[in-house]
């Protein structure tokens, strides 16, 4: 069962009042809430909230001639008249409104809640622990890439009385983003995945990153644990400040000697994934196990190291070997090292969801070890966005690291990832596209047995994938890969958010 209150009990929680009262108020129940006018399907509370071109009450007509049982608005007089008025609740800040009713359904569950941001890696982590979590029993978890300021309200919104676990994603560009997500959801469990470049335009440094990413425990209850990398000067520095008595219950992941959960015999498998063994040390045992998994990237093990505290801390009772036999069935989320096979023995690996320094070095390492295995690589990569000041260095760094690598071709967009091209200097084949299609459409013409595609989001290469598989599917027949959307679909059914 979802989330169902009166509206009068709704006006109660988000300090609302109803447009038009009646003694009917406790009666009018919604079951559901929805900020996406799209996803009203009947009988849910529509949140109005401000966009970046309009506002939702733009959408409140729509949403309950279609169904929806309330809206919640800022502004009542449009509705005056409506023959509905009475289906809506007027708020001084929707958005407000829509975290107050979150954090109140967040405490009237209690549901044993973790949470998990980073500069890299925090959707995979989200989804392996999910993925792991499945296999015990029912819970929620965010959706897509759901966590900011609305997408955390969002998701503790869908959480029901079933589900025995959570696991919410926290993200953010701006200091003080984080802290406000923690406050609200209260977790019982944290995880910092790394600290990298990512939005250092608006934070200076990797120590205000770790600053901001820190934020995540302030929310945190007591005894929670906390889970980081063991490496990362930052990290450790912005622990020090804000506990320097040791309070907090600190366990790592990672390859040294002292993590709760062990990563060694890392080896990239090229196309078939990668295998390592996995060692976990938790109430003075410790266990091991090998683990072989079909993603991409040997980051993943630490991604998946990360993900096994995680789903331990929620639900001590999950053995190892559990553990590993579900990290083997594991499934990367969409446009993140998705690999696509085709009948004529070319691949296509899509990593285009978004970039920074420290995911374009993944990248980059694994088409290093495809072309160690003797699989001739083509790149397409464009522009890093959010690194300010920083961008030409970072920017110049990769273009070394590409030439290093001696790729089959590589073809660039965007204006700052002229600078990869510069760095390479014409010894291979390379081309600066004007747009995602024109670099498809190139780098499809220069000879390779794997084409992989990186880039941030805001630069939009998710266009240049689907150029590319027209190409392909157009000259071969497509077989699905270990990141085919059908196994994708199959995976998640049953216990997204």
């Amino acid at each position: 069962m979802t989330l169902s209150i009166s509206k009068s009990k709704l006006c109660e929680v988000v300090q609302g009042a109803p447009l038009n009262p009646s003694n009917a108020d406790q009666k009018i129940v919604f079951r559901g809430v929805e900020f996406d006018s799209r996803n009203i399907r009947g009988g849910e509370l529509f949140v109005a909230l401000p966009g970046e071109k309009t506002h939702g009450h733009s959408f409140v007509p729509d949403v309950l001639s279609r169904g929806a049982a309330l809206a919640l608005v800022e502004d009542g007089a449009p509705f005056a008249s409506h023959p509905e008025a009475d289906r809506i609740v007027v708020v001084s800040d929707s958005l407000a409104a829509f975290s107050a009713l979150a954090s109140w359904w967040r405490q009237e569950l209690n549901t044993p809640l973790f949470a998990v941001t980073g500069s890299v890696g925090k959707t995979t982590v989200k989804e392996i622990a999910a993925h792991l979590l499945l296999g015990f029993g029912p819970g929620g978890y965010s959706l897509k890439s759901y966590n900011n300021h609305v997408g955390v309200p969002y998701s503790l919104c869908k959480l029901s009385p079933e589900h025995q676990w959570a696991i919410v994603e926290m993200g953010m560009n701006h200091a003080g983003e984080i802290s406000h997500l923690s406050r609200l959801a209260r977790p019982d469990h944290v995880a910092i995945t790394t600290v990298a470049p990512a939005h250092i335009e608006n934070l200076g440094s990797l120590s205000g990153i770790a600053k901001a990413k820190c934020e995540i425990i302030e929310g945190l209850r007591s005894g929670g644990q906390v889970i980081l990398p063991d490496a990362g000067t930052e990290l450790a520095s912005e622990l020090a400040r804000i506990d320097p008595a040791h309070s907090l219950n600190v366990v790592h992941f990672g390859e040294g000697q002292g993590c709760a959960a062990r990563i060694s015999e890392l080896r990239s498998l090229g196309l078939e994934g990668i295998s390592f063994d996995l060692e976990l040390s938790r109430a003075g045992k410790v266990e091991r196990a090998a683990v072989q998994m079909t993603t991409l990237g040997s980051q993943n093990a630490f991604n998946a190291a990360c993900a096994a505290l995680a789903a331990c801390a929620l639900i001590p009772s999950l053995s190892l070997d559990f553990i590993a036999a579900r990290l083997g069935t594991f499934v990367a989320p969409l446009m993140r090292m998705n690999l696509k096979q085709y009948s004529d023995d070319v691949s296509l690996i899509d990593d285009s969801y978004n970039a920074n320094p420290a995911s374009m070095g993944a990248f980059l390492d694994l088409a290093g070890d495809l072309q160690k295995s003797g699989l001739p690589v083509a790149l397409v990569v464009g522009d890093m966005l959010e690194l300010g000041s920083f961008s030409g260095h970072y920017h110049d760094q990769i273009g070394q690291r590409l030439l290093a690598l001696r790729p089959a071709a590589v073809a660039a967009v965007g204006p700052e990832a002229k600078r990869y091209l510069a760095s390479i200097g014409g010894l291979f084949p390379a081309f600066h596209a004007a747009s995602a299609e024109e670099a498809a459409a190139w780098i499809m013409q220069q000879p390779a047995i794997v084409y992989m595609v990186k880039a941030s989001r805001g630069v939009g290469l998710d266009k240049a994938v689907r150029k590319m598989e027209e190409i392909l599917q157009g000259s071969s027949t497509s077989r699905l890969g270990a990141g085919s959307s059908a196994q994708r679909g199959s995976r998640s059914s049953g216990g997204n958010l």
